[in-house]
């Protein structure tokens, strides 16, 4: 089949039959790729679903959630349609009568996703399947009406299944893969087309693409063979699709193999957070490629940490008959307690940075380690782990992110509890860039009062709303209650930040420089958050938030807060974590993990 593919002078790529739907959102894709790459900081500005369009030129060619429903169809979430995708010298999209380049496609996905206007209509269309009108309008709008609207919209774009796998990120993977293989189509598709040269790994096109659907488990790791043309597949990759071939075998030999060969342990942090009912049966360090798991925190361009340091990133895997994995690693702490973040409820994020530290500029974190591990020697940290950690260890779960605990990006000056939070919830990286730059902790800011903003509005609708004649009388104000208890929420981390710099500013310990001063991202944040029954949902939009709201939600997937119990750091964990798990850093991990002891002297690997 790559042979074919890759011989074909034109691929024509079928999308199904034409509709009104269609035909405006193809028309929106074509206006769009034709806009200059400059708009696009112009574009972050601009609210996609209610913002004025015309500096941009569009008419009716305006994007909407026809885009959306136009890029849920079934061809973007096929796995078999990687090799036409990615060979094709030239492929050209067909939708009925129409034939669109995948030139123009590329364009338009890569400024949907830079401008933030492809997360705007995933989230316009999220709220209108749930409520059936967009986010801000269901905070306001009746329950009566609500419910007729949802009426209305079910079934309009996709069922919840079908969102699992995102169409932005499959075209910009698919051109990554053509750039990477030298199928130029459109070489102008890209700002700087070489920082997407390197040619795809096996492993690349075997986890990005992982989340595309398939008939048969097995076509998870056999359907992407082809990307690799001209290379032999090796003897433990051989497509085998007898009876005897379980799913299991073919995911456990698959995930041994790319251990072995890549020589280290990216492949660990796809295992999902949550076991299915029939992957249980899997080692616990063999992820379930069917889970449409999308983003990989550990192995990810856009994850640029080395947790084991650089002496270790080799990794020290032994496998035995008995489906365990031997690692190498140290243990650095345990997970005091753990909690959700939300915003309209801080309670649970305010108790766990109670028990997390203070980060002093220049802090030596072999100091720390020293202190929970005995080990007096940084420079030998894993190595002294190697002594303590020889048992075979059965380990599972993706390294869903604890903080960056070694490597680049040392705080130069100390860290207040809020910014730890912020850099956290990131993971520390945003918009390519880490650490994660100053200004996203203004956009932090931003999107607590922006939050409350929503939230007080719709406050005020249903204080209104209970003023009206004919509204029944004692009617609970629960939403009024419920910015309240936000606004304090807010008010307490803003305390908090206070107390943390003022702590920091008579300090002389851990830092020489006495002039070094915390940053404050909260200050004054109290002047401008609503009262619970007045609306600011009007404030200008922050440059920097599209990108923070982006990264949170991708960061925010299927994890919560954890605080260690030793050493007091924050983490990012997977919501299967407990009390009593134990952080490791293992060689060949480019993150921390967590592991959960057995009864029988191995581990499990949690995430």
């Amino acid at each position: 089949m790559d042979r074919i593919f890759s011989g074909a002078r034109v691929v024509l790529a079928w999308l199904g039959e034409m509709d009104d739907s269609a035909e405006q959102a193809l028309r929106s894709l074509l206006a769009i790729a034709q806009l200059e790459d400059g708009a696009v900081e112009q574009a972050k500005m601009v609210d996609a679903i209610h913002g004025d369009m015309s500096a941009f030129g569009f008419g009716d060619d305006k994007p909407d959630l026809a885009i959306y429903a136009f890029l849920r169809r079934t061809w973007f979430r096929r796995a078999w349609i990687m090799q036409e995708a990615v060979l094709a010298n030239r492929l050209v999209l067909c939708c009925g009568t129409v034939m669109l380049p995948f030139g123009y496609m590329m364009r338009a996905a890569n400024f949907l996703y830079r401008s933030g206007w492809w997360a705007a209509l995933c989230d316009d269309a999220a709220s209108r399947l749930e409520f059936g009108v967009g986010r801000t309008a269901a905070q306001l709008v009746a329950p009566s009406v609500l419910q007729t609207m949802k009426l209305m919209f079910s079934g309009l774009y996709e069922s919840a299944s079908e969102r699992r796998s995102d169409p932005i990120y499959i075209i910009l993977e698919i051109a990554s893969a053509k750039l990477g293989l030298g199928r130029f189509e459109d070489p102008n598709a890209y700002p700087d087309p070489e920082a997407v040269y390197a040619r795809p790994t096996y492993k690349d096109t075997f986890t990005r693409y992982r989340i595309l659907e398939v008939t048969d488990p097995r076509d998870k790791i056999y359907a992407f063979l082809g990307l690799r043309p001209g290379v032999d597949i090796p003897l433990a990759m051989q497509p085998d699709y007898t009876p005897e071939s379980t799913t299991g075998q073919v995911y456990a030999a698959a995930t041994k193999y790319l251990i072995e060969t890549d020589g280290n342990l990216n492949i660990l942090c796809h295992r999902e957070a949550d076991r299915s009912h029939d992957a249980r049966m899997l080692p616990s360090w063999v992820p379930d490629y069917v889970a449409n798991y999308l983003f990989s925190i550990g192995d990810s361009s856009l994850s640029p940490w080395s947790a084991g340091g650089h002496r270790s990133s080799q990794a020290h895997a032994m496998f035995s008959e008995h489906n365990l994995l031997g690692l190498r690693g140290l243990r650095i702490d345990t997970v005091g307690a753990s909690g959700a973040y939300d915003i309209h409820d801080l309670v649970a994020t305010l108790e766990l940075l109670t028990q997390v530290r203070i980060l002093r500029a220049h802090n030596d974190l072999a100091q720390d380690l020293n202190q929970a591990t005995g080990t007096t020697d940084a420079e030998l940290l894993l190595d002294s782990a190697l002594q303590h950690n020889e048992q075979p260890g059965e380990t599972s779960h993706e390294a869903r992110d604890t903080r960056n605990l070694v490597g680049p990006g040392h705080p130069t000056k100390p860290q207040t509890r809020c910014e730890i939070l912020w850099r956290t919830l990131l993971a520390d990286c945003c918009d390519g860039q880490h650490p994660a730059p100053l200004q996203y902790g203004r956009a932090f800011a931003s999107s607590i009062v922006k939050e409350v903003g929503i939230l007080s509005a719709a406050a005020m609708r249903e204080f209104a709303d209970s003023m009206r004649p004919n509204a029944p009388q004692y009617k609970p104000l629960h939403l009024r209650v419920k910015c309240q208890k936000a606004v304090g929420g807010v008010r307490a981390l803003a305390v908090m930040e206070r107390e943390d710099c003022e702590a920091i500013s008579t300090s002389t310990d851990d830092f020489d420089n006495r002039s070094a001063q915390a940053i404050t991202f909260l200050s004054n944040i109290e002047e401008v958050l609503p009262h619970p029954i007045e609306s600011k949902d009007s404030r200008p939009l922050d440059p920097a938030l599209p990108a923070f709201w982006s990264r949170e939600v991708q960061i925010h997937n299927e994890r919560e807060l954890f605080a260690t119990a030793e050493c007091g750091y924050l983490g990012y964990g997977p919501k299967s974590l407990r009390k009593g798990d134990e952080v490791w850093l293992l060689a060949g991990g480019k993150v921390p993990f967590l592991l959960r002891q057995r009864g029988d002297g191995t581990y499990t690997l949690i995430g």
